[in-house]
């Protein structure tokens, strides 16, 4: 019994904490960089109690001092689940600027590859709607109107070949389904 307490003691103590990036310059001298999210997101998940998330995030992101963009897609790495959240957090909670719709649309439209890429099954295809639904608007608001076009066909063609998807479309504010719906499909 000491033996495996023992055991399992020095494999924590080698093990790399779960939020640690400080081995990684690019986080800055603290190696503190959205460690507070991570722990927030780790016990609470994504989707719950935006505002705090969102207040969290913008709070850490305002301490980095070099390059945020860069650790905010190292923060969200190849899960779609985290592009949508992140880019969600910066469209409706944050300062509305043209930076960060920017931002979230690459977000977004990383998301929509890294989904092409997952095995092809049910929850890949409705996280992929509900990108292309975020992705579509956010490409509206900067004028791109053939993306925004593009990414409301991808959605909608999805929905229509598989009903059940239509459960996956994101809840919008009135004015954000009001441009949803004026996008050409």
């Amino acid at each position: 019994m000491r033996k495996t307490i023992l055991l399992i003691i020095a494999i924590a103590a080698c093990s790399p904490p779960i939020c640690a990036d400080a081995a990684d310059p690019k986080f800055g001298a603290t190696g503190t960089s959205f460690i507070q999210f991570k722990k927030y997101i780790q016990l609470h998940g994504w989707g719950l109690n935006n505002d705090v998330a969102a207040k969290i995030f913008f709070e850490e992101r305002a301490r980095i001092e070099k390059d945020p963009d860069a650790i905010i897609l190292t923060l969200i790495q190849t899960d779609p689940e985290a592009h949508y959240w992140i880019a969600s957090y910066l469209c409706s909670y944050g300062p509305a600027n043209s930076h960060d719709l920017q931002l979230a649309e690459l977000i977004l439209l990383q998301g929509d590859v890294i989904c092409g890429g997952m095995p092809d099954d049910q929850e890949a295809r409705a996280q992929r709607v509900s990108i292309n639904v975020v992705a579509s608007i956010i490409a509206h608001r900067l004028g791109l109107s053939t993306v925004a076009t593009s990414m409301k066909h991808r959605a909608q063609t999805m929905i229509r070949a598989e009903k059940v998807l239509a459960t996956a479309f994101p809840g919008l504010s009135d004015t954000d389904r009001e441009i949803y719906e004026k996008i050409k499909d």
